[in-house]
């Protein structure tokens, strides 16, 4: 049986590239040939591929110009995202829509996942691609609606999510609200595809990084940080006595620089990986961040903005480490600073073992059910023709 994959995995960013090369890599794993349906929106591809200006409006320019004393640093990080897409299987690249049911007519089964994909309220880029069209078998792995639902439960996508054989989605609030509005489909909460590989899975990438700064440090990996939160990050670096490294994801980092922090421009996702792997302890507040942190066994910290003296709610960190037994390693920022430098994680392991056995059978069961199916169907074909 053939697959397909539809997701984002051309954006900038660290978590999007690593989320489809997991899922890719595990489907492999199962079994099943699989190709990333390469559908890259012209606004998408704008937006990576263009360092300084991405949008001609005053805030736009503003920060362009913050990019301009780094361009070719900036050029060397662009290239290392559009290089190691090399490391995923992927069908030629398009841009208009109406050529997807073309391109995904060889495929028996597609699968919508992970990532942000059906965050139709701020992703600009957002596609009915992403919630697959066609007629084909269609499985989803873990997409999320992204930080907010309100009003992302339109009756066109309502629509198009009935047609999914088998759902699953990220978040628990997510499954709730779909089980009220479409009673009859069974929904599955999963883990993020980064979860389901070994870590010695990820070697490939670690092994062909190039990272700018070594030793002893705190790897800090943030894609927007408050004030807040920085002043409390250099307070961390004084206590442990150690410095602060970062890699560049928007021009949000150059506050960064004024609290400290070293910054390596250059760094793509080999190397956000091998400063997870090589830290001494991780600040973050980044899903991703705090999973490879996971993955890696890191003494880490998640650093949440203060909400009148409670964590800002994300439920994606908010549940895993409720569920892995690990929400002693929050740190609200502007307040009394204590830091568990003691993780024992073998709890941690057990949980995760268990939640990534679910989640591996739940996506092995989909796979061989649709197969089947396919195979029904072509054995009728077969008869027909005689």
């Amino acid at each position: 049986m053939k697959t397909a994959t539809v997701t984002l995995h051309t954006a900038h960013n660290n978590g999007s590239f690593l989320q489809a090369y997991a899922l890719q890599k595990t489907i492999y794993k199962m079994g099943y040939p699989n190709k990333i349906i390469n559908f890259v929106p012209t606004a998408q591809y704008s937006l990576y591929q263009n360092i300084i200006f991405k949008e001609l409006s005053l805030k736009g320019l503003i920060k362009g110009a913050l990019n301009i004393p780094h361009y070719n640093k900036l050029t060397k990080r662009k290239n290392r995202f559009n290089n190691v897409l090399d490391n995923l299987n992927l069908t030629d690249r398009f841009d208009e829509e109406n050529k997807f049911a073309e391109v995904s007519q060889e495929y028996d089964c597609l699968i919508a996942g992970s990532d942000q994909i059906w965050n139709n309220a701020s992703m600009p880029d957002f596609s009915n691609i992403y919630l697959l069209p066609v007629n084909q078998h269609k499985i989803s792995y873990a997409p999320s609606f992204g930080k907010s639902l309100t009003n992302q439960f339109g009756s066109d996508i309502i629509e198009s999510i009935k047609k999914f054989e088998y759902l699953s989605v990220r978040e628990q609030s997510v499954k709730v609200a779909l089980d009220k509005l479409i009673p009859e489909k069974r929904i599955q909460v999963v883990l993020d595809p980064t979860f389901l590989l070994e870590k010695n899975d990820y070697n490939e990438l670690y092994n062909n990084a190039d990272c700018k700064f070594d030793g002893d440090y705190i790897f800090f990996y943030c894609i927007k940080a408050s004030k807040e939160v920085l002043s409390t990050v250099k307070k961390i670096s004084e206590m442990l006595n150690l410095p602060v490294v970062t890699v560049f994801t928007g021009v949000n980092t150059y506050k960064c620089q004024i609290y400290g922090q070293k910054v390596d421009f250059e760094a793509g996702p080999s190397e956000f990986i091998k400063y997870i792997h090589d830290a001494k302890y991780v600040i973050s507040n980044s899903f991703h961040g705090i999973v490879f942190s996971i993955i890696y066994n890191k003494i880490f910290f998640r650093i949440a903005d203060n909400d009148g003296g409670k964590i800002k709610t994300d439920e994606r960190l908010d549940s895993i480490l409720s569920l892995l037994e690990l929400t002693k390693q929050n740190v609200i920022a502007n307040t009394e600073i204590h830091l568990n430098k003691n993780i024992d994680f073998k709890v941690a392991n057990d949980n995760l073992k268990k939640l990534k056995t679910d989640s591996l059978e739940w996506l092995q069961t989909s796979l061989a059910t649709v197969q089947e199916e396919v195979k029904k169907t072509q054995t009728e074909l077969i008869k027909n023709e005689k």
